[in-house]
């Protein structure tokens, strides 16, 4: 059976979107830099820019800080320089085919936690062509996504009267109310679509506890009682 060969006007674009996403490339687009100790002074996730085109091109990197634990600051290094902690934003030029680091540092000042940096690089002239790099400090990529999804569960109506609902989430097991001082005042396990009632306590601000069936917290939200 014959089969009709495609124009090469249509092979002409194919080549053209690939070379279109190809004109800036990160590698590896994901730094995973495990066992990050409160007592490191520092340490760095390192990634390679690299300008794909025939030509120099000038870039601009935008730092997004996905989560940073409280006591710990971040900071990028470019071909350029190192830089603040406070500066999300910088241009710099690559010659055509030129690789130069891209890296992220972290400094924990003494305090366990972790964080999770995104950095976009742009062509400052043409800002189609872009790609990003995610660095994990004491995190895993499946895990951060997983917390994402549970900052995304919703405690409603809020403030409520008294009976308030969750969104759903198929890890939650245990609601688990305090109140602001920090004592458990109510307990509920968790079924999806069901509703919580906390008429009886006094008006006020309390934290919905959600945690998973080894009792481990997930997330905590904050509630309005009436």
């Amino acid at each position: 059976m014959n089969m009709k060969q495609p124009p090469l006007s249509f092979l002409f674009l194919l080549v053209g979107i690939f070379q279109i996403n190809a004109q800036v490339s990160l590698d590896p687009v994901q730094i995973v830099v495990p066992e990050v100790s409160p007592d490191s002074t520092q340490v760095v996730g390192y990634g390679r820019v690299k300008n794909e085109a025939d030509e120099t091109r000038t870039y601009r990197w935008i730092r997004t800080i996905r989560s940073l634990s409280d006591g710990w600051e971040t900071a990028v290094c470019d071909t350029n320089l190192c830089y603040l902690p406070f500066v999300d934003s910088m241009e710099f030029e690559l010659s055509a085919q030129l690789e130069a680091n891209l890296n992220v540092y972290v400094y924990p000042n003494g305090v366990a936690g972790s964080a999770v940096v995104d950095v976009r690089v742009v062509d400052v002239n043409n800002p189609e062509y872009s790609a990003t790099a995610s660095y994990y400090f004491n995190e895993q990529p499946s895990r951060t996504r997983q917390k994402q999804r549970l900052q995304q569960v919703r405690v409603y109506p809020n403030p409520t009267p008294g009976i308030f609902r969750l969104s759903d989430h198929e890890q939650i097991r245990q609601v688990v109310i305090f109140n602001l001082v920090g004592r458990p005042v109510h307990s509920f396990t968790y079924s999806p679509g069901d509703s919580y009632d906390i008429s009886k306590l006094p008006k006020g601000t309390y934290m919905v506890q959600l945690q998973d069936k080894q009792g481990q917290i997930l997330v905590t939200k904050m509630i309005n009682k009436q």
